[in-house]
């Protein structure tokens, strides 16, 4: 672990850089001693150009705009002169070590890396660590029982910035207009509340969409074309972005953006165009979507992976009812219970791709998977095993959901003729 602060001084036009290292002990090594830690650093001045780096003691500054410093101590002080104005630090730069690092930044700092950082990853990172935020605070709001209407503006204004800007890499402006999943946002609290974590998430979705429709309807217009077999690097990262900003205009959920997706999905010649409409409309209330989806499984059932991403995309759908769609989707003639990666699509992908629908507070979501785990039992014990896994992480979710998937282990584990496999996964899960 790596703490960073800087503290600048206008009076002598300086920043000084204080880096912490800490190794936690391991058995039979209780003290650690400092690592030898490259750390490519760099700074922005406020028009968002890297500026020249020069430490204290040279005589001028270093040709390059990213130095590597040698953290060699505990602590350890690095001093850059000749900052007419306070820059912003991007550090690690490159990846130039494998360390976590801590860094305390506000949403103005972060918004202003993911405008103008030119290391890729710190911009992105920038992105997810400023969205992660704004969520998490949405998140504390609505556990407190307020109903927020409006998320903090900065990351909006952020991605209106991007927008705005000519690009050559599409791939990595798509990459940066991503939000960080539910599961994530969940791994950073400690107690996970899946209902206030996707209804923060959709506010902030749906927030961006609808501050930024103009300019996602620009560039959707702008990069959505017939590119049948093309596989280069330009044509991926117009069709990535194309869907980025399909993706966003299904938020709103009206019945242009409706049009929109059932035209891109009959008109596709390519998998990654139709997959991503009949995922907006899936995920909406578009009258279309049950025939599309019909439409999708007639043009497709020969072919075994596509059906998988059929019944996976179903069971990954937010909405309420999901849970009735799966339990018929059980009976559906492509589904066979002795066919892995079928069950992997449906079953696994409600169970490990859905949490808001599958941590319903009911505890149907987990009836649901112990049902399908004692009937796969028989057949796949391995499998079935394996498909334990989301109910194991009981202990994160609040007490009225632990007891929900504890009944639901012990529930498994009472099973006349339960395998090996499975009663020792429960037996640990609950342990």
């Amino acid at each position: 672990m790596l703490r960073l602060t800087a503290d600048y001084s206008a009076a002598d036009a300086s920043l000084t850089v204080r880096v912490k290292q800490s190794c936690p002990p391991t058995p039979g090594q209780p003290v650690k001693e400092p690592h030898h830690i490259p750390l490519a650093l760099g700074l922005l001045g406020p028009d968002g150009a890297d500026l020249p780096l020069q430490l204290e003691g040279e005589g001028a500054p270093h040709a390059a705009t990213t130095r590597v410093l040698s953290v060699t101590e505990a602590e350890q002080t690095f001093r850059f002169v000749n900052l007419p104005a306070k820059p912003v630090v991007s550090a690690l730069r490159g990846f130039s070590a494998p360390v976590r690092l801590h860094v305390l930044r506000g949403y103005d700092e972060l918004a202003f890396l993911l405008r103008h950082d030119s290391d890729a990853f710190n911009r992105w990172d920038a992105g997810q660590v400023l969205a992660s935020q704004i969520m998490l605070n949405l998140v504390e709001q609505i556990i407190e029982g307020e109903q927020p209407k409006k998320a903090d503006p900065h990351l909006v204004e952020a991605y209106r910035h991007l927008l705005a800007q000519p690009w050559e890499d599409l791939s990595f402006l798509s990459l940066l207009l991503g939000l960080p999943s539910e599961d994530y946002i969940g791994s950073l609290m400690k107690i996970i509340d899946p209902d206030a974590i996707h209804a923060a998430r959709q506010l902030l979705k749906k927030e961006i969409a609808t501050a930024l429709a103009d300019d996602f309807r620009r560039l959707y217009a702008e990069h959505h074309r017939d590119e049948s077999g093309r596989f280069d690097a330009q044509a991926i990262g117009r069709r990535r972005l194309k869907n980025v900003c399909l993706g966003y205009l299904a938020e709103l959920d009206t019945d242009d953006t409706h049009r929109l997706c059932a035209e891109q999905f009959h008109q596709a010649r390519n998998m990654t165009d139709q997959i991503a409409a009949l995922g907006c409309l899936v995920n909406s209330s578009a009258a279309a979507k049950g025939a599309c989806l019909a439409e999708f499984y007639e043009q497709w059932r020969e072919e075994a992976l596509v059906v998988d991403k059929w019944f996976a995309l179903q069971a990954g759908c937010h909405l309420p009812g999901t849970l009735d769609v799966a339990r018929e989707l059980l009976s559906h003639p492509a589904f066979d219970l002795k066919n892995p990666n079928r069950v992997r699509s449906l079953v696994g992908a409600f169970s490990q791709s859905n949490p808001v629908r599958f941590h319903a507070l009911d505890g149907s979501g987990y009836d649901f998977l112990a049902e399908q785990v004692i009937a796969l039992n028989a057949l796949n014990p391995q499998i079935a095993a394996r498909l334990l896994a989301p109910l194991s992480q009981w202990r994160r979710l609040d007490e009225a959901r632990q007891r929900a998937m504890t009944a639901a282990l012990k529930r498994i584990m009472a099973e006349p003729g339960v395998s090996k496999d499975v009663y020792e996964v429960a037996s640990k899960s609950l342990g």
